[in-house]
């Protein structure tokens, strides 16, 4: 084996002058240096240029805004409801919301700054890959110029999402992986494992990760059987008691939008659509079958040891089972976002390259491409959102809807709108109203008495329309179930547009939060007929449908909490029929 990665003979004269000149390590190290700084600046640039605020992410700041005021990590502030599905970038956003500069502007400025540390960390992990490999190898960018290239990573380095955190953990992640070795002092390692095992709570598919960075442990550091034991439970403990928490507050084991998108069950043609729509935009297989040439040349010229296939298998293996499961699960209806970390993880070992004459050869070839990507590389459904099963370039789309090049603020998105008009003059009204929508605009009706609250409102689009209600007494029904536990457990009749196929019905609504006399005087709605709310009405008071709604609405005590976490398997497996009758059948049997 020969002593550095991807080196040849002196492959040429140009090549051998130049190494000639930058020989010294304080030359090399300067390179090695500015290969990392360079692309993580302009990708810093590039993040800064598309900054934003998605509606998911303002349905993830509401949460904290609600916590910040003391009722609890929850959407409303009268009902458990775990809207975010990142756990750690829930909590980062209370963090947040204690700055004084506004918490979308906040969320933005952090989401931004984690990418762009993530990438950083991502690169330096590579140089001290290679460069453990070999003395001193002169390293150039390579994979990192996938992510300048793409921009879905742009954009996602803001967006209010988990998304950059996300890339912060999978950067600090692999360079821990790097940095471990037989000779490993047992802190480090529990301290290691115990950063691995934060990736659940970072995005809970991030477990895959997780499982494949802990197999590489074991192979890298050899660790004895106790030392090994201790490693799993590091990397379990701080996840396993916040699932104890999850259980026994939310009484379910899964984020509400893991029911909302019911991500146990397969939809493997719409995933691969979601899968080829990614490929396609930025003719991806290129730089990845260019970089993929480059560890093949690697291992094929220069030999390879344990630890070198460990660091590069880890990270292929996690991202070909990411990809594989968000295949399986059918995508998601923003363009790129669940592929995004899968790239990511898997670039990490070519973030940096030497330069050879083959590795400085297929770096420029990545560079030629990333160049023309970052121009001509977008969505063919651009400012619409009429890509294949509804598909989004959400930020696009957004753009365009509120002409801003930079949508932060979900109250000026909703300003004069009907909802905010409509919302405005129930609040002005004094009286306790439920605001829902209807093909001719939003209508009110008296809320029921005991109802808390001065206004519950029944709407689409979450986070921008939430900003109208205030915290402390506005209650928000979602239509969709990411924020409301009665739709997140309806039956998955259709598979449409990822994260909206169920749709709670409007007579579940009436029944439940209407007066009762208002909403039998309210005009004939053929989706809400008197006797679909009737029915509604009978099976909020049966069995599973009753267990479930008190166990988010009811105050949280220690019996409450008990039997909560009892009861969270079969409450989080339970399904309800759109259909009230349907339901009565189902959840009433004493009515038949």
């Amino acid at each position: 084996m020969t002593s550095a990665v991807l080196e040849t003979p002196e492959s040429s004269s140009t090549l051998g002058a130049l190494r000639s000149r930058l020989g010294n390590t304080g030359a090399r190290g300067a390179i090695a240096i500015a290969s990392v700084v360079v692309p993580t600046l302009v990708f810093a640039a590039l993040v800064y240029h598309r900054r934003w605020m998605s509606d998911d992410g303002l349905i993830a700041v509401r949460q904290a805004r609600e916590t910040l005021a003391g009722h609890g990590p929850n959407f409303t502030p009268f009902e458990r409801d775990e809207v975010n599905t990142s756990v750690l970038w829930g909590w980062c956003l209370v963090i947040l919301g204690l700055l004084p500069i506004g918490l979308e502007h906040a969320a933005t400025l952090a989401g931004g700054v984690f990418a762009v540390l993530g990438v950083g960390l991502a690169a330096a992990g590579a140089a001290r890959f290679h460069q453990g490999r070999a003395t001193g190898p002169i390293l150039v960018p390579a994979g990192v110029l996938v992510i300048v290239g793409v921009d879905a990573f742009w954009d996602f380095g803001t967006s209010g999402l988990e998304s950059g955190l996300g890339f912060f953990w999978l950067g600090a992640s692999w360079t821990a992986l790097v940095g471990l070795g037989p000779d490993i002092r047992r802190r480090r390692l529990f301290a290691t494992t115990a950063l691995f095992g934060l990736g659940e709570l970072v995005r809970p598919d991030f477990a895959i990760v997780t499982a494949v960075f802990l197999v590489a442990t074991w192979l890298l550091a050899r660790p004895r059987r106790k030392d090994a034991l201790l490693a799993v439970a590091a990397t379990a403990a701080v996840p396993a008691v916040y699932e104890v928490f999850r259980a026994g507050y939310y009484g379910i084991l899964v984020p509400m939008p893991g029911l909302a998108k019911e991500a146990a069950n397969s939809d493997w043609g719409r995933g691969a659509t979601y899968l080829n729509d990614y490929l396609s935009t930025y003719a991806l297989w290129l730089p990845m079958l260019l970089l993929t040439l480059a560890v093949g040349y690697m291992f094929g010229k220069q030999g390879y040891d344990r630890r070198t296939v460990v660091l590069v298998a880890a990270p292929l293996a996690a991202a070909a089972i990411m990809v594989v499961y968000v295949v399986h699960v059918g995508g998601d209806y923003m363009h790129a976002r669940m592929m995004l970390p899968a790239t990511f993880i898997a670039l990490c070992p070519v973030m940096l390259l030497p330069l050879t004459r083959v590795g400085g050869v297929l770096a420029a070839a990545v560079a030629v491409w990333a160049a023309g990507s970052a121009v001509k590389g977008r969505t063919p459904y651009e400012n619409t959102n009429a890509g294949a099963y509804g598909v989004v370039n959400e930020r696009s789309y957004e753009v365009a809807a509120f002409h801003d090049p930079h949508p932060l603020s979900g109250a000026k998105r909703v300003k004069g709108t009907d909802w905010q008009k409509a919302v405005s003059k129930a609040l002005a009204s004094g009286h306790r109203e439920l605001v829902f929508s209807t093909p001719k605009g939003p209508m009110t009706v008296a809320l029921a008495a005991d109802k808390p609250g001065r206004i519950a409102m029944f709407a689409e689009n979450m986070g921008m329309v939430a900003t109208v209600l205030p915290l402390d007494d506005g209650d928000v029904i979602d239509v969709y179930g990411l924020t409301s536990p009665l739709s997140g457990h309806l039956e998955m009749a259709d598979r449409v547009r990822a994260g909206h196929e169920k749709m709670l019905p409007l007579a579940w609504v009436l029944a439940d939060y209407g007066d009762p006399a208002a909403v039998d005087a309210l005009p004939y709605d053929p989706d809400a007929t008197p006797q679909m709310i009737a029915a509604a009405r009978q099976a909020l008071k049966c069995g599973g449908i009753k267990d479930l709604l008190d166990s988010v609405r009811q105050p949280m005590t220690a019996g409450r909490f008990f039997d909560n976490l009892t009861g969270s398997l079969s409450r989080n497996s339970m399904r309800l029929p759109d259909d009230p009758a349907a339901a009565v059948k189902q959840f009433c049997p004493a009515a038949h």
